[in-house]
């Protein structure tokens, strides 16, 4: 759990520090910046979007730190398993 927790918090802080990099190339590749205003700023549909857009990086980023979970090898643990039922 410890390294579940470790790689989550390394996974939100880089989605953090990428932020300049996925808007330059979103300029890049042609996506406009939009040019919105101090009230639209400050509106509820603006707002909603950008902490939807939020919640969705962090949780895309969770789940690619958890990508490292599909090569674990299993065998490991159903040795011990069958080590203790024959203990018992």
């Amino acid at each position: 759990m410890a390294a579940a927790a470790l790689g989550n918090t390394i996974s939100d802080v880089a989605g953090i520090a990428s932020v300049w990099y996925v808007e330059h190339f979103a300029d890049k590749i042609g996506i406009p910046n939009p040019k919105l205003s101090a009230l639209q700023l400050a509106s509820m549909p603006v707002r909603w979007s950008a902490n939807i857009g939020r919640a969705l990086g962090v949780i895309i980023g969770c789940l690619l730190g958890m990508l490292p979970l599909l090569f674990l090898s299993t065998s490991e643990g159903k040795k011990e398993e069958r080590k203790e039922s024959k203990e018992q």
